[in-house]
């Protein structure tokens, strides 16, 4: 028999999880980084969409053409005197003319987006981030009930033709319509691929797998940079930045369904056949079917008890549970001020960082190359502790935005938004891993769903606050979104720590306190070499002592789905 076949003789044993399973096709090998590898390439697509406008709404200086001659040009109207907003007669502007250096176009100048119309250019950045809510909170749902692979790729579609005809639109409400598309698709995807990589990926590496899939998203921006730079016509830039999404048409070929979600619903000769692959390629040697049919089955069998047990009142008595403690109660309101700061700080300084500096396409590049370091932040997260962590880059990242306050230097702006961005967004990669690690098992996918919903305001009202408040001051939007950071970095302080705790498992536990106890019997059994204690290594372990720890198996597939 090999030496599979012995381990899996063993595990049959005792309970079996899918971990286990997992573990004897490999565990986390080359599958797995090649899969990885080739799903993260959509996070590089992501600032095409996301981050698009910043160059596409590019706003040109303009004055009011109503009441001139329809031969009349930006150069007479200057030396008129004309007013930006305002005709002659003193009535809203209809008509204006656009300065004739700006020799490209944007949807500005397509529809007219300025005076009493500006408030429509930031409307089509909310849009998406609008639709986006809807993909995480769709995908969440019908990944369970149709599978993981099937809604990835419907939402990959969809993702993929908003992103085309948005090229095409001629009319300001389709081009609404494209964009709202578009997030429904980018958010629908990153939420089926979580789970995914969750799902598919060893449990001690699954959060730097997830940093894997998300680094791209900081290089997509410099591309992005880069293209617009060449491209000053909006929908060329459009059709240039969506052309190259038809490569993911190759996922239908390359991306499995998630066997454990395959074997919970009875479909073991399937799940067989991805483990097979899995293990084929990462040089590992499966027992016999029969053996795995039966340790399938004695996973789904403990899987499904794991679920049922985990499983709350519904929605509505969760929600009621969650507010009903004390302790949750303080935990939660501070935890919709950090995601209201977080979300609403980094895509808004994500848009105001190009205005900020002489040249935008640098500025742009800039903004994506300092959120490289972000991604790496565990060896921090597992030292100092989360809660001091998110505390310090919050604060930071609030001073460096107030920075802007000390003198009107385009430099030091730059200096000081990119300094910001850093920051922030070391924040947005950390709070997604701290969140479910303080809420209980029993709610914490109505806890973590408040605050993904909460993340959506903050991200849908940053465009407004950067293309509203700029025009009365440059500084404005930095300085709206540093004081919710300086806020979010006091509100932090209400928080629990999670480093080297255990994953709390009721409402009960936590209001009394056992989180604490826990961490004093986790460090004994550390300090026990007899291992009398908890092992943070074993399937479904309790212990969270590095950041790679986070929600596990059916909690953790639960949370990410509502990302």
């Amino acid at each position: 028999m090999s030496i599979s076949g012995s381990i899996g003789m063993a595990k049959l044993e005792k309970e079996v999880h899918f971990e286990d399973v997992l573990t004897l096709a490999g565990g986390t090998g080359w599958w797995q980084l090649l899969l990885i590898s080739w799903m993260s390439l959509f996070f590089l697509t992501v600032p095409f969409t996301c981050f698009s406008m910043i160059f596409m709404g590019e706003t040109p200086d303009y004055l009011c053409a109503d009441g001139q001659p329809k031969n009349a040009t930006f150069a007479s109207l200057s030396e008129a005197a004309a007013e930006r907003c305002r005709a002659p007669d003193g009535q809203p502007c209809r008509r204006w003319l656009y300065d004739t250096n700006f020799t490209g176009s944007s949807v500005v100048t397509q529809w007219d987006l300025v005076c009493e119309r500006r408030p429509l250019l930031s409307t089509i950045q909310s849009v998406m981030q609008f639709g986006g809510l809807f993909g995480s909170l769709g995908a969440g749902v019908l990944g369970d009930r149709l599978g993981r692979r099937t809604v990835y790729l419907a939402m990959m579609t969809v993702y993929v033709l908003g992103a085309l005809l948005g090229s095409v639109v001629s009319l300001y409400e389709m081009f609404l319509v494209t964009r709202f598309a578009s997030g429904v698709g980018w958010m629908g995807v990153v939420s089926t691929s979580f789970v995914l990589i969750v799902e598919l990926t060893g449990m001690r590496w699954r959060a730097w797998a997830g940093q894997l899939y998300m680094l791209p998203n900081a290089l997509g921006q410099v591309v992005l940079a880069g293209v617009a730079y060449k491209l000053r016509v909006w929908w060329q830039l459009q059709l240039a930045l969506s052309l190259p999404l038809l490569v993911f048409v190759l996922s239908w070929w390359l991306v499995p369904e998630s066997p454990r979600w395959l074997i919970l619903r009875g479909r073991d000769d399937d799940a067989l056949k991805v483990l097979a692959t899995t293990a084929r390629v990462n040089g590992h040697e499966l027992p016999d079917d029969a053996q795995l049919h039966r340790m399938l089955k004695e996973v789904r069998r403990s899987e499904l008890a794991a679920e049922e047990a985990a499983a709350g009142g519904g929605l509505c008595a969760d929600t009621v549970k969650l507010w009903s403690s004390r302790v949750l109660r303080r935990w939660m309101l501070a935890t919709i001020v950090c995601w209201i700061a977080v979300c609403g700080a980094y895509f808004g300084l994500s848009f105001d960082v190009t205005q900020l500096s002489e040249n935008a396409y640098l500025a742009g590049g800039l903004s994506g190359l300092v959120e490289i370091p972000a991604y790496f932040m565990a060896p921090f997260l597992d030292r100092f502790g989360r809660r001091p962590v998110a505390s310090g880059t919050f604060f930071f990242a609030g001073v460096s935005m107030m920075l802007i306050l000390v003198e009107d230097q385009p430099k030091l702006w730059l200096v000081a938004g990119l300094s910001g961005k850093l920051f922030i967004s070391c924040v947005y990669a950390m709070i997604f891993v701290y969140t479910p690690e303080y809420i209980p098992t029993s709610v914490r996918t109505v806890g973590f769903g408040i605050a993904n919903v909460c993340s959506r305001f903050g991200s849908m009202t940053a465009p407004y606050v950067v293309d509203l408040t700029h025009d009365i001051h440059r500084a404005a939007p930095s300085v709206v979104f540093g004081s919710g950071c300086l806020l979010a970095s006091l509100a932090v302080l209400l928080l629990p720590e999670t480093a080297g705790r255990p994953l709390p498992e009721t409402v009960e536990e936590v209001e009394a306190g056992v989180l604490d106890e826990r961490l004093d019997r986790a460090k004994d059994s550390l300090d026990n070499p007899d291992g009398q204690g908890m092992s943070s290594d074993a399937p479904g372990g309790l212990v969270n002592e590095s950041f790679v720890g986070g929600p596990t198996g059916d909690d953790e597939e639960r949370t990410i789905s509502n990302l």
